[in-house]
């Protein structure tokens, strides 16, 4: 299940669970019984084998598709739970009943991706909400319609709403502390990642964003103990071990670097940025052979004409000039510069060029 799956199958399995089973009088009543508490337990597949049964003989009961339609939204089956959930819509009463079959529909929405869509069904079960836990509610399916289109500030603020009520829920502030991270106000939003990593301390997404943003700031030593956090909530996370790897590449913990660029790579052999950062970790321990053979593979895996491109070309000239191939480091620098020309690249070629002046006046003059 993906993660976006993940937050969502979570919605839905707290939203069903905090109302109350309705005393139904029917001759389905043990069967309906059985469902529910199958549904509760997790078992999807049971509770839609029964609730199929019920609506098999109470097919104008709206409350019996309800919990059918969402039943099928946790085993993924979309569509059937839209034709359940539609069927729904048009035959409860009450505004409660009505107001979980309109946000239930919009999780559908955002699993199949239709945004707008998603928008326009939690407006609607906002029309029904009957208290500060139904709004929060709503706020968090909108938050989530506005994070998947990266609309950041409308995330931020339908996230902070649903925030007011749902104070436990670390999937929130998780999801508000990315938002607040990519409108670039980081003291906010690791506030948020950090009270959703408290809550929750096996969140990788607030774990991650943490972990980046200390990164991002430097505080090396504290950004390893972050994502070293993040990695054992998700080991095969690629994403999480290259920050982690990134992490121990400031704290001067080459060899541990080393071996976490190793296994991105082992995943993901034509990663450049995890190849061009494992160059580093062998440059950095003076390993000038090994730095020389992955900046060379990184230049042609990351992106023609890039900053990061620029930088390797740059680094893969020093480690040329350090082990004297003059030629290949001056080729390697003007690379650089075609790309982002700097003082220090200007240097480097100057210095280099130097160096292929003095070795052909040493050869011409002769011993």
């Amino acid at each position: 299940m993906s993660v976006k799956k993940q937050m969502l199958a979570c919605v839905s399995i707290l939203l069903v669970g905090s109302f109350l089973l309705p005393a139904t009088g029917l001759a389905q009543e043990e069967t309906w019984q059985r469902a529910y508490q199958a549904y509760s337990g997790g078992n999807f597949s049971e509770a839609e084998r029964l609730f199929l049964e019920v609506v098999e003989e109470y097919p104008e009961w709206g409350w019996a598709h309800l919990m059918l339609g969402i039943t099928m939204q946790q085993r993924g089956k979309s569509t059937e739970a839209l034709d359940h959930l539609q069927l729904a819509k048009d035959t409860v009463a009450e505004d409660q009943e009505r107001f979980m079959v309109h946000n239930a529909i919009a999780n559908v929405q955002l699993l199949q991706e239709n945004y707008d869509s998603a928008i326009n069904e939690a407006n609607e079960a906002a029309q029904y909400a009957q208290n500060d836990d139904n709004r929060a509610t709503v706020a968090k399916t909108k938050g989530q319609a506005y994070y998947w289109k990266e609309d950041w500030q409308a995330a931020v603020r339908e996230f902070q709403r649903a925030a007011t009520s749902r104070t436990g829920d670390a999937n929130v502030y998780a999801m508000l502390g990315r938002a607040q991270y990519e409108l670039n106000d980081k003291e906010a939003a690791l506030d948020s990642l950090t009270r959703a990593a408290q809550m929750d301390r096996r969140n990788k997404l607030a774990l991650y964003f943490a972990g980046l943003i200390h990164l991002e700031d430097r505080d090396y030593a504290e950004a390893v103990r972050v994502a070293e956090l993040a990695i054992q909530a998700d080991p095969q996370d690629t994403n999480i071990r290259s920050m982690l790897g990134r992490s121990y590449l400031g704290s001067q913990r080459f060899a541990d670097a080393i071996q976490a660029f190793e296994v991105v790579l082992s995943s993901n052999p034509n990663d450049g940025s995890a190849r061009y950062n494992l160059g580093q970790a062998y440059q950095f321990s003076e390993d000038w052979g090994r730095a020389i053979e992955n900046y060379q593979a990184a230049v042609g895996q990351l992106p023609a004409g890039s900053a990061a491109s620029a930088a390797c070309l740059y680094d893969l000239g020093f480690t040329y000039e350090k082990v004297g191939r003059y030629e290949d480091a001056l080729a390697a620098f003007n690379d650089s510069a075609a790309i982002e020309g700097s003082s220090r690249v200007a240097e480097a070629i100057a210095r280099v060029e130097e160096r292929i002046r003095r070795a052909k006046e040493k050869k011409d003059g002769g011993i």
